[in-house]
């Protein structure tokens, strides 16, 4: 009997099922960490009441924490709503669901929504678990003289836990080497839909986000100047 080589035959399947349910799952998720920042981005307001009581350390450990917990705000709540947007366009239909997977699908045909729906909540998630250490720092007083020791435990702990998840989430991205190349990605993809003219929302969305983040800067700068030397 003749031998011949075994021809690796490239099988297509629907994943369109599949996709929905990537899209269902990351919502439940990131709708958890929206109620949760909304929740924790209040409850630091009292401590800014008076700024001169506290010292350049607390006030920029205040800021950081409120803009962690804002961008996790932001970022989970954009990711219910991407998300919400996908699983709709799969069921609306009018694309090819054969593919040799459903991440291969997802890549193909649903990018952007693909994109900005794991990042968005990859990034929420990342800064929530960031503003819970610094919020642990600021509670238990541990930038005073005396507990450097619990200082040095939380931080260090913080930074272990933020690499062992990247690292993780890095060798999951498959199309991406890490975050940052999958940044890159959608900012393009968000630049390009701002200037193609089809997207006059998202113009306007891309100037007064870009104009927000500057004015932000310059407020955590300014307001440096009201606490007291450490």
């Amino acid at each position: 009997m003749s031998m011949g080589k075994a021809a690796t035959e490239i099988v297509l399947k629907d994943y369109s099922g599949a996709i929905g349910g990537f899209f269902s799952g990351v919502r439940v998720p990131a709708s958890l960490i929206t109620g949760a920042s909304l929740g924790a981005l209040f409850t630091m307001t009292g401590r800014l009441k008076d700024k001169s009581v506290l010292t350049r350390t607390e006030l920029v450990l205040v800021k950081i924490y409120n803009a962690l917990v804002l961008a996790s705000f932001v970022l989970s709540l954009s990711t219910v709503v991407f998300a919400t947007a996908g699983n709709t366009a799969v069921l609306h239909g009018g694309f090819d669901p054969m593919a040799t997977s459903a991440y291969a699908l997802l890549v193909d045909k649903f990018h952007y929504d693909f994109v900005a729906t794991r990042l968005g909540f990859l990034l929420a998630l990342v800064a929530f678990i960031k503003a819970v250490f610094v919020r642990t720092i600021i509670e238990f007083d541990l930038i005073k003289a005396d507990s450097h020791h619990g200082l040095m435990c939380v931080s260090l702990i913080g930074v272990s836990l933020a690499c062992h998840l990247l690292s993780y989430i890095n060798s999951t991205l498959f199309c991406w080497s890490n975050l940052v190349p999958m940044m890159i990605d959608f900012v393009k993809m968000v630049v390009a839909r701002s200037v193609s003219g089809e997207h006059p929302m998202q113009l306007l969305s891309t100037i007064t986000g870009a104009i927000g983040v500057l004015f932000g800067i310059r407020a955590f700068v300014s307001d440096l100047q009201h606490g007291k030397q450490d």
